[in-house]
């Protein structure tokens, strides 16, 4: 009776776990992976896999043919918040980490005409020609949802909220103590999110990624 009693009260307690994190429009549920098709200038197919779900934050497991990467995410009232943005697809010979996270990628509700903002603050280095070169700088998010539409992809046809964002990223680059601004960047992008399923569709910067399949 109390090993059935210790099993229902650790169930309850995942539940909640995930129940806290979880979003109409981005699920977090422990072990559902999405496998998106990629195709413009880097024609790959990769998985994104939910794990290690609590009541305040999640992981999501980055896996292409070339290998996997963590990336954590937290969760409050306000939405979602990546951890973990200056992680994403970096290579070997460039590390690329997030110093901080301002405001949430994932806002708590979607609605036409909402808009929001975000920011990490990063730091990296690399070598060149035997010469190690670092780097500090900034990206910042302007999003809004813009429509509610149809979009058909390899999954499916799906009625999904359209968010249209605008990324600058400014970076510093020191090497041999003297720092040397970078030229900034601006990308726009948009990505459509479809209640229950999560992000379906995604363009910016020549690359597409299309849901194939959701596995729950």
């Amino acid at each position: 009776m109390k090993h059935w009693a210790t099993l229902l009260l650790s169930i309850t307690a995942f539940g909640l776990g995930w129940a806290k994190c979880d979003h109409p429009y981005y699920p977090v549920r422990e072990g559902w992976t999405w496998t998106y098709k990629q195709s413009g200038q880097v024609n790959e197919t990769y998985s994104l896999t939910v794990t290690n779900v609590s009541d305040q934050g999640f992981t999501l497991r980055y896996t292409t043919k070339e290998g996997s990467f963590d990336l954590r995410w937290r969760c409050d009232a306000t939405g979602l918040i990546s951890l973990d943005q200056g992680s994403f697809g970096q290579k070997q010979s460039f590390k690329l980490e997030t110093t901080n996270a301002k405001g949430v990628a994932i806002p708590s509700q979607f609605r036409v005409g909402l808009a929001w903002s975000y920011s990490y603050g990063l730091k990296g280095s690399f070598d060149s020609g035997g010469q190690k070169m670092t780097i500090t700088g900034k990206s910042s998010t302007d999003a809004k949802i813009t429509a509610r539409e149809a979009v058909k992809v390899p999954a499916g046809t799906f009625q999904a909220f359209k968010v249209e964002t605008t990324t600058k990223t400014e970076m510093v680059m020191n090497v041999g103590g003297q720092n040397q601004p970078m030229p900034a960047q601006s990308l726009a992008g948009t990505t459509w999110y479809a209640e229950g399923v999560g992000m379906v569709k995604s363009v910016m910067a020549g690359i597409t990624m299309e849901l194939v399949s959701l596995k729950k």
